[in-house]
């Protein structure tokens, strides 16, 4: 009981293969989704509430429509695809909407834009360089294997990640965390 056995390891497979592929996806879509919530963020903070509604509106629009078209032909890829192209629209939208309050950005300000998006580019390379290595050819891996992988993938990736948005006190804490595990299993 709550061991996992060789058929339920398959099972977890065949659901998240089709993912493979989307998770790569997504991670382009995580700043222009980050654009959108700090721009409905300030808009709360400044006592603006039509844009975070109209911001909404545009958002599903995208969604819905290319979601109707695109779905259909590409299944799960495409609806990361429509999410993704969605959060894009939103965040130009947000962003030229809202820029007029914010006045000209310093260069630190845009080093900082970069250095996220250098972080969800190679988390996401990261991501779908250990996916193309693991189903290379027409082999199919193990499926103890595949979790064994993504799981170590993931734990790699993670601090990178933060190290890489300047995520200090998460790092910190992450960084506690497995020392502290380490001293436990080192007793």
């Amino acid at each position: 009981m709550g061991a996992i056995q060789r058929s339920s390891a398959a099972l977890i497979v065949a659901l998240f293969t089709p993912l493979r592929l989307t998770a790569p996806l997504f991670c382009f879509g995580l700043l222009p989704f980050s654009v959108i919530q700090h721009v409905v963020r300030a808009s709360y903070a400044l006592s603006e509430r039509r844009e975070p509604f109209r911001l909404a509106v545009v958002q599903n629009g995208v969604v819905v429509g290319l979601g109707l078209v695109i779905t259909p032909l590409f299944h799960i890829t495409g609806l990361s695809t429509v999410y993704i192209v969605g959060y894009a629209v939103t965040a130009v939208v947000a962003f030229s909407h809202f820029a007029h309050r914010l006045g000209r950005l310093r260069y630190s300000e845009v080093t900082v834009l970069v250095r996220m998006a250098a972080a969800a580019v190679a988390m996401a390379t990261v991501v779908a360089a250990s996916q193309a290595l693991l189903h290379w050819g027409d082999r199919q891996p193990a499926p103890l294997v595949a979790i064994g992988v993504g799981t170590i993938v993931g734990i790699a990736t993670y601090p990178a990640f933060l190290w890489g948005l300047r995520a200090d006190g998460d790092l910190r804490a992450l960084v506690a965390v497995a020392r502290r595990l380490v001293q436990r299993t080192a007793r």
